[in-house]
């Protein structure tokens, strides 16, 4: 007798990836399904293939198939796949590269300071120069007239001079003549008594 032909119910799993910093991680929701149903694959064009069936009642099966791409960075010599309670865990890690230091720039060099011309001094023409300083003339009589000025005023500030020195003379013989009255009555107190009610006059 020839077996009785199986009958199958396909269907799409729900899935998902959760990518984290060195790993990515494809979960498929089976449930109802054992670990004995399923089988993965890895093609050599960097497809994953899932694919599993499980009897439902008689002859019928229920099974499902499905690829998915792995990604570019994955280590596929690492790839890993775990089933509990109705749920494929697939882990795909990332291959580890060394980050090549990124070279530091290079300062700019500092641009020459440009040279600052000096300020020029400018000369000024003789024309001009004459022109700056004004010319006075004297006349020579002016300056015979200026001069014979200048000695009449010097002889009456000598007269004055010696006016001054006289008053002064006469000044100075009077105090002394005015001193020398006070100290012969002072002479003259001694010899009376009278000193006392000298100095209380004073």
């Amino acid at each position: 007798m020839d077996p009785v032909a199986r009958s199958y119910d396909d269907f799409i799993p729900s899935s998902h990836w959760i990518t984290e910093e060195g790993l990515d991680t494809l979960i498929i929701e089976l449930p109802g399904f054992k670990k004995e149903h399923l089988r993965i694959q890895l093609d050599n064009f960097g497809n994953l293939r899932t694919s599993g069936e499980r009897p439902i009642d008689g002859n019928r099966w229920k099974r499902f198939r499905k690829e998915f791409r792995v990604p570019d960075n994955c280590n596929a010599s690492e790839i890993r796949a775990k089933f509990e309670s109705g749920l494929l865990t697939i882990t795909l890690p990332k291959l580890i590269t060394e980050e090549e230091p990124e070279p530091e720039p290079k300062p700019e060099p500092e641009p020459e300071p440009k040279p600052v011309p000096a300020p020029t001094v400018q000369a000024p023409e003789p024309e001009k120069m004459k022109q700056a300083v004004p010319e006075t003339d004297f006349d020579k009589g002016e300056v015979e007239e200026g001069a014979s000025g200048l000695m009449v005023g010097m002889k009456a500030k000598r007269k004055q001079l010696m006016i001054n020195f006289a008053v002064a003379a006469v000044i100075m013989i009077g105090v002394g003549i005015f001193v020398a009255y006070k100290f012969r009555k002072i002479s003259e107190a001694e010899s009376t008594g009278e000193l006392l009610e000298y100095f209380d006059e004073f």
